[in-house]
């Protein structure tokens, strides 16, 4: 399956190796061609969809200083505690 990658760029799926993220940028490992760089502000929407949810993190820390934080662990402590 062909993906438009920038409105230059075409490239076949299978033929990406590895996608990392780094910074701003997207670093496309293939097959059989050099690494490419390409800014993640130039990507389609095509690529974006194919691209990014595989790159985003999987984890999101939650900020522990918001007001109320406090009362809602102690109340999460206390009912993981129930259930073991």
């Amino acid at each position: 399956m062909l993906v438009t990658v920038t409105p230059r760029l075409r490239i076949h799926r299978d033929e990406v190796l590895c996608a990392m993220l780094r910074g701003n940028t997207v670093v496309l490992r293939f097959v059989a061609m050099k690494p490419l760089r390409v800014p993640v502000d130039d990507l389609t929407d095509e690529a974006r969809q194919w691209l990014l949810p595989a790159l985003a993190p999987r984890d999101i820390p939650l900020d522990d200083y918001g007001a109320g934080s406090e009362e809602e662990t102690a109340e999460e402590t206390e009912e993981v505690d129930e259930h073991r």
